[in-house]
């Protein structure tokens, strides 16, 4: 098959693809941003929340602070002009928004103070985190549980956040303080901080994002360059096969064909005068006569399969019928099916050629099939070229990659920017199928 003409490459069928990459790399990149912004996002707020949390509760700690050197014995025990004491100055030091609610607790859960004075005097006992920071000290917060009947009292549309402290009073008695703060001046300081971290860590992932476009488009392009390179060295193999075949035919069609011809006339000129004196030399002679005849028709068939001159002279139609012909000399029903009207440019036409020798070569050798249909359908700007024959199929395990004409069939149409396959055909026997765009 003669050489691919000049500037006609599979590159320009490819030419989009580097752009196609790089949208896919900045797709992923943008998805993966919005993951991990997202995720950043919900651990930000956390973080927000949490400190948020622990300025609520240096708050309460600092306005509990205030007060604790008002926390006496008597106090401890009741005594009403302590308590009024107590209560003066918490009203005066703590008691401001955000915080709405004090209370005082002596080491057996009861209420010795509240600002809510039907409090004073209940027992609720204690859990777990208020009797550790009652007898170790430090401080604790939690959202209130307003459910808990020491919340009786309390708005239920109001979340509020619960500090422990605890002090001590002049004789060395434990008891704990406890605050209640509205939660969503916590919740609005979570936000405040969310909102002022957030644009800025947005602006580093963006900036990292650009920063990587360029070196996504240089790889790109190494990609690009190196397909190109891969698609040349096919080329050339290809193109030195398509020289190799040339002139293989050219030294059959001038070397051996033509003395089997003269042979072929020789020996029928012999054939008469040997019948004449001696009828079986005749028949001999008539016999080699066939046979040399049948080795020349053979050659010829031989010539058309290694270089169809038909495909740059009659298109692909006529060439896909001379390639038919041997295995219509085999036995083997070939059923063509390709338009007349349909006008392809000549790289398409030579890889279409190649994949179609390449799958009826394997029908003759290996498919012991009884029929094979060969068509081309060319919609919406690509070409499709079937072939379909009814033989053994396709071996178990079948892999593309562990035959080198299959392999080679399918980087064809790669480098093309088309897609092949080789799979079981519908009523039995394999289909191979080949579809590349057309310009």
């Amino acid at each position: 098959m003669a050489a691919l003409r000049p500037g006609a490459s599979g590159s320009s069928l490819t030419a989009g693809v580097p752009r196609r990459l790089l949208l896919r790399f900045v797709a992923a990149g943008l998805a993966a941003l919005l993951l991990l912004a997202l995720a950043a996002g919900f651990a930000l707020r956390r973080v927000a929340t949490r400190e948020a949390v622990n300025d609520a509760a240096e708050l309460s700690s600092i306005a509990a602070r205030s007060v604790s050197g008002l926390v006496t014995d008597g106090l401890a025990e009741g005594e009403p002009a302590e308590v009024a004491r107590f209560d003066a100055a918490v009203r005066e030091r703590v008691l401001a928004a955000p915080i709405v609610r004090v209370k005082l607790w002596d080491a057996t859960g009861t209420v010795v103070y509240s600002d809510d004075e039907r409090l004073i005097g209940d027992h609720f006992g204690f859990d777990g985190e208020e009797l550790e920071v009652l007898s170790e000290g430090g401080v604790e917060a939690e959202v209130g549980d307003l459910d808990k009947p020491e919340n009786r009292f309390e708005p239920k549309d109001r979340p509020l956040l619960e500090v422990y402290q605890q002090v001590v009073t002049p004789s060395g008695e434990p008891m704990l303080l406890e605050t209640y703060q509205e939660f969503s001046s916590v919740a609005a300081e979570a936000t405040t901080t969310f909102r002022e971290v957030l644009p800025g860590l947005l602006v580093a992932m963006l900036l990292l994002e650009a920063l990587q476009l360029p070196l996504a488009w240089t790889l790109v392009k190494r990609l690009q360059a190196g397909q190109r390179e891969r698609e040349l060295l096919l080329r050339r193999a290809l193109d030195a096969s398509d020289d190799e075949r040339r002139r293989i035919a050219r030294d059959l069609h001038d070397g051996v064909v033509q003395t089997l011809v003269s042979v072929s006339y020789g020996l029928s000129a012999v054939q008469e005068r040997a019948t004449a004196s001696d009828p079986d030399v005749g028949s001999a002679v008539a016999s080699a006569s066939s046979v040399t005849r049948q080795g020349i028709q053979e050659l010829r068939s031989l010539l058309v399969d290694i270089y169809p001159p038909s495909l740059a002279a009659s298109g692909l139609g006529a060439a896909l019928s001379d390639l038919a012909a041997p295995l219509a000399g085999q036995g083997i029903d070939v059923r063509l099916d390709v338009p007349t009207d349909v006008a392809l440019p000549w790289e398409v036409e030579a890889l279409l050629y190649r994949v179609a020798r390449e799958a009826l070569r394997n029908v003759a050798t290996h498919a012991h099939a009884s029929s094979v249909d060969v068509t081309v359908r060319r919609v919406d700007g690509r070409v499709r070229l079937a072939v379909s024959d009814d033989g053994r199929g396709l071996p178990a395990g079948h892999s593309p990659d562990g035959h080198f004409g299959l392999r080679m069939m399918h980087d064809l149409a790669a480098g093309a920017g088309g897609t092949f396959s080789a799979s079981p055909g519908p009523d039995g026997g394999t289909l191979v199928e080949v579809e590349v765009p057309t310009p």
